[in-house]
C-alpha cells in the first residue's frame, strides 16, 4: 500500500512539475504571435490598430494619432528578446526605419519594448509605450 501511495505521489508531482512548463511554453508561443502581430501593424503604420497592443494605466497615455501618421515605417526587425525567469515580463530590442513625410527624411530608432503577460486577460501587453517617431 505504501509503495502505492508513493508511486501516485510520485505521478502526481510530475503531472503539477509539467503544468508550469506547459503554461510557460503556452505563454511563449503566446508571446511570439503577439510580437509578430503588432510588428506587422507597425511595420505598416497601421497605428490605430496597434494601440490594442498597449498597456493602459495612469502611466500610459494612447500616443497622438494624428501626429503619428506623419511617419511611414519602411522597416521593422526584433533584434533580440529576454524573457524573466518567470517567463511573464519580455523586453525586446526593436530597429524601426522609417520616413518623416513632410521632410522625406529617413531616420532609425532602437525601440526598447517591455512586455508583460497579464494572466487576468490571457494576453501579452505593450507597458513601454509607442515606438517614440520624432
Amino acid at each position: 500500500m505504501t509503495r502505492m501511495m508513493a508511486m501516485a505521489f510520485g505521478l502526481a508531482m510530475a503531472f503539477l512539475g509539467g503544468c508550469g512548463t506547459i503554461s510557460d511554453a503556452y505563454r511563449i508561443d503566446n508571446y511570439e504571435k503577439t510580437t509578430r502581430a503588432y510588428g506587422r501593424l507597425i511595420r505598416w503604420s497601421d497605428f490605430e490598430k496597434a494601440v490594442v497592443f498597449l498597456k493602459l494605466d495612469a502611466s500610459t497615455s494612447l500616443p497622438d494619432l494624428g501626429r503619428v501618421k506623419q511617419f511611414r515605417v519602411t522597416s521593422y526587425e526584433a533584434l533580440d528578446s529576454r524573457f524573466s525567469n518567470n517567463k511573464r515580463t519580455v523586453t525586446q530590442i526593436v530597429k524601426i526605419e522609417y520616413l518623416v513625410l513632410s521632410r522625406m527624411a529617413e531616420r532609425t530608432l532602437t525601440d526598447q519594448q517591455v512586455w508583460e503577460y497579464s494572466e487576468a486577460d490571457e494576453r501579452w501587453l505593450l507597458t513601454s509605450g509607442f515606438p517614440a517617431f520624432k
